[in-house]
């Protein structure tokens, strides 16, 4: 008798017929998966700081699959100069940003933003190279705002053989244990 498996990717015919709806649950069970990878990065990024930056702000790690591009790339929401972990603001010349309320209600310029801020940094590295090809996975401790959506818009046209995908981590922010 055949068996039908995530992990494996065994399916019997006869007795399992993939549908829309087996298909989603793989996407999904890798999504699950991929995100506790995500968690484990962020917490990982943000240990070696002060406790400011530990404790606030947003962190964004991204997962990198292009010829001659870094693997990966983390950014913080407070960090404008790339230090440890976290890479700074990019030349901020390749996207247009907003400026938006934060739940206090004061404007602030979007080109501070951890997911901002990864897209710029790849642009650069990228530069004229728009027929690059791949893909590019975005963890982000909270969801992605307007302008952000705005500026992955922006890269997918600029690059539109590269892929972008990001994940959210329902506003929940990851706060790394200090160590002792």
């Amino acid at each position: 008798m055949g068996k039908a498996g995530v992990g494996n990717q065994y399916l019997s015919k006869s007795l399992v017929t993939p549908t829309a709806g087996w298909k989603s649950y793989l996407v999904n069970e890798k999504t699950i998966q991929q995100a506790a990878g995500f968690r484990q990065q962020v917490l990982d990024a943000r240990a070696p700081f002060s406790r400011d930056i530990r404790t606030s702000g947003n962190v964004a790690v991204a997962q990198i699959d292009i010829p001659d591009m870094p693997k990966s790339m983390a950014a913080h929401s407070k960090i404008d100069i790339g230090e440890k972990s976290f890479v700074g603001k990019g030349s901020q010349s390749n996207f247009t940003h907003m400026i938006l309320p934060n739940k206090a209600g004061d404007k602030i310029s979007r080109n501070s933003d951890s997911e901002y801020k990864i897209l710029d940094n790849l642009a650069d590295k990228l530069g004229k190279n728009t027929d690059a090809k791949g893909a590019v996975t975005i963890f982000t401790e909270r969801a992605a705002c307007e302008s952000c959506l705005g500026v992955v818009d922006q890269f997918q046209k600029k690059y539109p053989n590269i892929k972008i995908e990001i994940l959210d981590n329902n506003d929940v922010m990851l706060i790394p244990r200090r160590k002792n």
